[in-house]
């Protein structure tokens, strides 16, 4: 029955994705489904955050073919990362929190959506000629891309401290790949395209739009396993102690 399987395999939001896990005996049911789960919930943020990066680097390309088809000053460039490190610093702060108080997704759907939402300014900055509207695509991207923080803290969710170093590893591997890929799909986009098109800044833009139901019907809340998983009352929390003291009780008693 439903109730009966592990909260690991019953986190998954479609049967189809739980039909991904093995059926095992019941006795090996809960253990091995929460390795394949765990294993599954880590390639999925691998993934995101590669397909990410992957925008991002080619968006950091194309951003200073948009300032010199607009005309702007070499001071415009280091503009939009100022804006852009801005809004990292009030994300960081805002989006840390909601991950605790509202989920892993949340705050990986609120990136999602800030970043197709700048890029699309940008792209539209571009078609009008605005300096004004390209400086201010920097914003919200700046304030939403947390995917790094929510990613890192999916993985701490799901790995216990002593094996979490290699998932992490390969985290910022996905991070450094897609910061190497994108550029360069950056560059042959904007020279197919050409420098002044708008279609790179949209093509990034739809990258994000189409992560977002990726993430809502794939990814499972991990913050909610967790919770899940902990003592459900403090009379839990504080016999947990006790309850090893009578245990190492007996045992020196045999």
């Amino acid at each position: 029955p439903p109730h009966a399987l592990p909260i690991w395999v019953r986190s998954f939001p479609h049967p189809k994705a739980r039909a991904l896990l093995p059926l095992l005996p019941p006795k090996h049911m809960t253990s091995t489904a929460k390795l394949a789960s765990a294993q599954w919930i880590a390639r999925c943020a691998q993934l995101i955050v590669l397909v990410d990066y992957v925008a991002v680097g080619a968006m950091r390309t194309v951003l200073p073919y948009y300032v010199k088809h607009l005309g702007a000053s070499g001071a415009a460039v280091g503009a939009l990362e100022t804006l852009y490190g801005v809004g990292q610093i009030a994300g960081a702060v805002a989006l840390g929190w909601l991950s605790d108080a509202r989920g892993r997704k949340a705050v990986l759907l609120l990136s999602f959506a800030g970043a197709a939402a700048g890029y699309s300014v940008a792209s539209a900055a571009v078609a009008l000629g605005s300096v004004p509207f390209l400086l201010a695509s920097r914003l919200p991207v700046g304030v939403a891309k947390q995917t790094v923080t929510a990613t890192r803290a999916i993985i701490a969710d799901i790995t216990p401290p002593d094996a979490r170093s290699a998932p992490l590893a390969r985290l910022f591997a996905g991070c450094s790949l897609g910061y190497a890929v994108g550029p360069v799909l950056g560059g042959l986009l904007a020279d197919y395209a050409g420098g002044a098109s708008p279609l790179p800044a949209a093509a990034c833009a739809v990258v994000f739009v189409a992560l977002m139901p990726c993430v809502a019907l794939l990814l499972p809340e991990t913050r909610t396993l967790l919770l899940e998983e902990a003592p459900h009352s403090k009379h839990e929390t504080a016999a947990a102690p006790a309850a090893a003291a009578t245990a190492a009780a007996a045992t020196a008693a045999a």
